[in-house]
């Protein structure tokens, strides 16, 4: 009674059909509001049905059912309403997929239609390069550098990668440029033995590429070996230009570049034995260079840097002898260039790098003199501090001195002289605190300087 609706009297009194039958129906109606408001609106109604004149009363409408209905099936009116409304709010997700999915859509668009036109510009002017070899017959190599070249196009394309690096906000839109630029270096590739400066170009920007997939220790597998690959193509390239070029000295410093960072990267992926290999063609490489130019301190300190590559390779294919080797003589190098640039602060560091190479690889031969590597490690601090000197500002000297001078101390020990061990670590913290009062302190040295101090600590304690 109180939710289904009244039977419709024409169901039994066809007869009531029509206007009587709503007026009957609204004075039966569920809800107060729906049914008349008193008897006298009722006997209006009926009166207007009498005197054959349009009456008040409206058939029940579909809201009306609708309520009915609700009170009826509560259950099934709130699984309705519950449908409805994850309909829509798919349709909503569905519409910002879709806009999503278009604005993707839109940069692969503009993406394939950059290709495009780099594809395009490749054809004229290789149009180009053909016309000008076929008018000047006879005229050799000369008549690719005196006409038309790719350059200034490979130019514009390192140009545009570099310019969307700078304002790229994701690793995925880095990604989709850096593939974009590889895609578009492999179609030069072909016609890069048309042209030396393309060919530099090319082998540089596979080289910044290398940098970006890998410099950072701390990248996957993944991105070490795409740097690997690019590398190997910048070591390729330079190495025929080489060839071409042999009294070149720019293009084979670039050579050895490539190629001591090809062995470093190698080491990452713990493949040594090709490691070696790559940095022995450094050695090669810079060996070539300094024998030309020997008095020339870049060019021997790209020699260091190729035999660090080749006695950390060595040394992690457990060939110590031959590890210690190259970084004593890395140490000679440097030590001789530090004797004739005293104030030279790159020269100082790498020294300082030097000679802590040495020491450490110097442990792992056996039978090694325990005052030879305590004289290693006393010039390897030495240098730091030098560094500290020479460049008072430098947070990264100060970090290196506090980080990488404990083993002077512990051979200081080990060798008996506790005394020395205290005043040269007194004199690290000394240092520490003078940087301290000229520039604060730097968040990156606090732990390596707490290191220090607590060993002063306590060797002051334990001497008593």
């Amino acid at each position: 009674v109180l939710h289904q609706p009244p039977r419709a009297p024409s169901a039994q009194a066809p007869a009531v059909a029509g206007d009587l039958e709503t007026i009957i129906l609204k004075a039966l109606r569920k809800t107060k509001d729906d049914r008349y408001a008193s008897a006298a609106e009722l006997g209006e109604d009926v009166g207007r049905f009498l005197a054959h004149q349009p009456i008040a009363a409206k058939a029940p409408g579909p809201m009306y059912r609708l309520r009915l209905f609700a009170r009826r099936r509560p259950g099934a009116v709130a699984a309705a309403v519950l449908v409805l409304i994850t309909l829509g709010a798919g349709a909503a997700v569905s519409a910002v997929l879709y806009q999503r999915g278009e604005r993707l859509r839109a940069a692969e668009e503009r993406q394939r239609e950059e290709l495009e036109n780099a594809r395009a510009e490749l054809q004229r002017v290789r149009s180009a390069l053909g016309s000008s070899e076929s008018a000047s017959a006879g005229a050799g190599a000369g008549a690719v550098d005196a006409g038309v070249g790719f350059t200034p196009f490979a130019e514009g394309i390192v140009s545009k990668v570099q310019d969307s690096l700078a304002t790229a906000e994701t690793d995925e839109e880095r990604a989709r440029v850096l593939m974009w630029a590889v895609d578009t270096l492999q179609r030069l590739e072909p016609f890069a033995v048309e042209d030396r400066q393309l060919t530099e170009t090319l082998a540089s920007t596979y080289i910044d590429l290398g940098d970006a997939y890998g410099r950072e220790w701390t990248a996957g597998p993944e991105k070490v070996q795409a740097a690997v690959e690019a590398y190997r193509r910048a070591e390729e390239l330079f190495t025929g230009l080489t060839r071409s070029f042999p009294d070149d000295h720019g293009v084979r410093r670039q050579l050895g570049h490539a190629q001591v960072d090809l062995a470093q990267t190698l080491r990452k992926l713990r493949q040594y034995d090709d490691a070696w290999e790559v940095a022995d063609r450094a050695v090669a490489t810079a060996e070539i260079l300094h024998e030309r130019l020997p008095s020339d301190p870049s060019v021997t300190l790209s020699l260091v840097n190729a035999l660090w590559a080749r006695g950390d390779a060595l040394i992690q294919s457990d060939r110590d002898a031959e590890g210690l080797a190259d970084s004593e003589r890395a140490s000679l190098l440097t030590r001789d260039l530090l004797a004739a640039d005293p104030e030279g602060v790159a020269i100082a560091d790498a020294v300082a790098w030097s000679d802590f190479r040495t020491a450490l690889w110097r442990t792992r031969v056996p039978g090694f003199n325990p005052q030879d590597v305590l004289a290693d490690f006393i010039s390897s601090t030495d240098a730091r501090l030098r560094v500290c000197r020479l460049a008072p500002d430098n947070v990264g000297g100060l970090f290196d001195l506090l980080a990488f001078t404990n083993g002077e101390i512990h051979w200081h020990t080990e060798t008996g002289d506790v005394e020395c061990a205290i005043e040269r670590q007194e004199l690290i913290v000394e240092t520490a605190h003078g940087f301290f009062d000229e520039h604060g302190f730097p968040g990156r040295v606090i732990d390596p300087y707490f290191g220090s101090y607590s060993l002063l600590v306590e060797m002051l304690r334990s001497a008593g």
